[in-house]
């Protein structure tokens, strides 16, 4: 069976956490296997700093590598549409309230 790749809209705020946990796990993965080392032989601190460190090194091809993984899971591609879809909300809601009524009507007690 072939895999149909999909392409992917652009994640809203130009972020997506989807696209970046895969980057960083991605990004691991290949450091301890050019090093022959195994995950279970570090802590999750030393994996986050290191994954940061080559992810911001490695940022442009390591999210186009997690952003194909996206496009080709069905799995991830649902994952990825949920979460822009709750940012877009968010963004709505954020901006509905910025342009709502500037003025508060202050209401006295005096009769």
């Amino acid at each position: 069976m072939a895999t149909q790749t999909l392409s992917l809209s652009q994640p809203v705020g130009n972020r997506s956490a989807v696209v970046c946990t895969l980057a960083r796990q991605k990004a691991v993965k290949q450091q301890l296997r050019a090093q022959g080392l195994k995950l279970a032989q570090f802590s999750s601190r030393d994996i986050h700093i290191w994954a940061d460190a080559f992810l911001e090194a490695h940022r442009q091809e390591l999210i186009e590598q997690a952003r194909e993984m996206v496009s080709s899971s069905s799995e991830l591609r649902k994952l990825y549409e949920r979460e822009q879809h709750q940012l877009r909300a968010k963004l709505r809601t954020n901006a509905q309230e910025e342009n709502g009524p500037k003025s508060t009507v202050q209401m006295s007690g005096a009769k």
